[in-house]
């Protein structure tokens, strides 16, 4: 083989530099589609999602400096995926157009933001009023990520979505 150098590793050695340079090809078909435009998104969403999480953990704190309290706040943003990402799937798969379901699981996420930001603004911080924002900035992320996954698919249609779903959920949430 034309510049390969016997380093003693074998065959496994080649084995994975083939599967790894097949894996760079198939993601270079991925700048002739929408792609970029669907990962800048997914990059900007996941930046604000983490943004609102971290505050929400951050004013947990400030409000009652207990770790029971900042652990519930946590744990009622994550409660709604278990639910809601099946049915957000199967309305993604089967009864909704994919765009219109991300573009509505983004305006209620920018709609909760926006409610957390006046809530905090004029200082109305509740412990309730935390909670409930969590709840539904969860549903919303629940809804936006089933939905994404198959607005994938859609954009590749159906070529390598194993992999460049791996390659995507890695590289937009590296922040």
């Amino acid at each position: 083989m034309l510049g390969h150098r016997d380093l003693g590793l074998g065959d496994k050695a080649l084995l994975v530099h083939h599967r790894f340079s097949g894996w760079l090809t198939d993601l270079k078909k991925l700048r002739h589609t929408e792609y970029p435009a669907y990962w800048l998104g997914g990059t900007l969403g996941h930046l604000g999602t983490r943004i609102f999480v971290i505050t929400c953990l951050w004013q947990a704190v400030q409000m009652s400096e207990d770790a029971a309290w900042v652990a519930l706040v946590g744990f009622l943003y994550g409660i709604p995926l278990l639910p809601c990402s099946p049915l957000a799937g199967w309305l993604g798969d089967k009864k909704m157009s994919r765009g219109t379901l991300l573009v509505g699981a983004c305006v209620l996420g920018a709609l909760v933001a926006g409610i957390y930001s006046w809530i905090v603004g004029n200082a109305l911080e509740t412990k309730f009023l935390l909670g409930t924002a969590n709840l539904l900035m969860g549903i919303s992320f629940a809804f936006y990520g089933a939905s994404r996954l198959a607005l994938l698919a859609t954009i590749l249609k159906g070529n390598n979505v194993f992999s460049v779903a791996s390659f995507d959920l890695s590289s937009t949430r590296m922040m």
